[in-house]
């Protein structure tokens, strides 16, 4: 319950900050008009939404990442920090977890196989493949 509102209150505050962040523009835009509170309520909230066409379009464009050779981490070779600079979602503790496992075990034969590493899952895998190889 405490957290809910704690949450509320945030998102509130968040909301407001926005809506504050608006009102010089708007100031300087219509410097020569006075306008009334709820005429200035009403401008900042329509400005705080997004714009349509905006919106669809961020939504629809895919991303493109490229990678480089240079960017790809080998998980039969890399060291710890070399693992946890450069594979998201993963610490040197955990790099040093793959290098163990890979000591013990062997090199890994396939991306996949580091999911038998504790710790690491298929969410892992999915966010680093582009940057994985054997």
């Amino acid at each position: 319950m405490l957290w809910n509102n704690q949450r509320k209150l945030g998102t509130a505050l968040i909301f407001i900050t926005s809506l504050l962040s608006v009102v010089p523009t708007l100031v300087l835009a219509d410097k020569a008009k006075a306008d009334t509170s709820s005429e200035l309520v009403g401008k900042l909230i329509s400005k705080s939404k997004p714009d349509k066409r905006e919106s669809d379009t961020l939504t629809k464009e895919p991303a493109v990442v490229s990678t480089t050779s240079n960017d790809l981490v080998n998980i039969n070779k890399a060291d710890a920090d070399e693992l946890a600079l450069k594979l998201s979602g993963i610490g040197v503790r955990k790099a040093q977890a793959i290098i163990d496992y890979r000591e013990k075990f062997g090199d890994f034969k396939s991306i996949e196989n580091l999911q038998e590493v504790n710790g690491i899952g298929p969410l892992f895998i999915e966010n680093n493949r582009d940057k994985l190889k054997l």
